[in-house]
């Protein structure tokens, strides 16, 4: 007979084999992921308004002229003069040159020229969340091994981990900016699987048809709507 520490010592040698498993995302709540989940873009994936107000280019212009409006999903824009500027809301894409934005409380606007009225020196990159500065692209969100909860899952949609059956995959419909903001809000269901950048105003929901899970559909933001229902329609 070996004694309690010698038993310890042999089975600290002992390799035990991991059995992995491809699992849908719903299955796995509690479990280790067997892999590190990898940032596929930079996070966020261009510099975006955090409040709405104006963009500007020039922070020491004495007014600022307003050129046009830019809201979230929209393609990046340009401010054309040094002492121009646009009314952006939060999420959406600063344009280019961007110096600084602005927010709205801080701001008198009268036949389009907007004045500063804060208390505060304005700074430049005040309100400017950059390109990359939660995660670059290519950087480790998730190590492997890690218990997966409902945070890793949320991030392992986010970066296209996310699968689910086409036999399980009802209707696919294509959301206009105005019905995803009802989906996302008034007409919610709790139940529902969501995987939202809310950055981006589109959208495609999909029903799910599987008696053995309680999840009525998913709601997906994506830019390029058409292409993605178009490509689950065909799959």
């Amino acid at each position: 007979m070996i004694s309690p520490l010698e038993a310890i010592e042999l089975l600290k040698n002992i390799t035990i084999p991991f059995r992995t498993e491809k699992l849908p995302l719903a299955k796995t709540l509690g479990m280790n992921i067997a892999e590190k989940i990898v940032a596929d873009r930079d996070f966020p994936p261009f510099d975006r308004a955090m409040m709405d107000g104006i963009a500007v280019k020039d922070i020491t212009a004495p007014t600022w002229k307003i050129e046009g409006m830019l809201f979230a999903g929209e393609p990046v824009k340009a401010i054309k003069k040094m002492d121009g500027s646009l009314e952006i809301m939060t999420g959406a894409t600063a344009p280019r040159g961007t110096e600084a934005i602005i927010k709205i409380e801080d701001l008198s606007i009268e036949k389009k020229i907007a004045t500063y009225i804060g208390k505060t020196p304005l700074e430049k990159g005040q309100f400017i969340h950059l390109q990359g500065a939660d995660a670059p692209a290519g950087s480790v969100l998730v190590k492997k091994r890690t218990k997966i909860g409902p945070v890793e899952i949320a991030i392992a949609a986010t970066v296209g981990k996310a699968h689910i059956e086409k036999k399980f995959c009802g209707e696919v419909i294509v959301l206009t900016p105005a019905e995803m903001s009802l989906q996302r809000t008034r007409e919610a269901d709790p139940a529902a699987y969501l995987a939202i950048r809310f950055w981006t105003a589109h959208g495609v929901k999909i029903e799910v048809r599987d008696d053995r899970d309680q999840t009525p559909y998913w709601l997906v933001t994506s830019k390029h709507g058409e292409e993605l229902a178009q490509a689950l329609r065909n799959i």
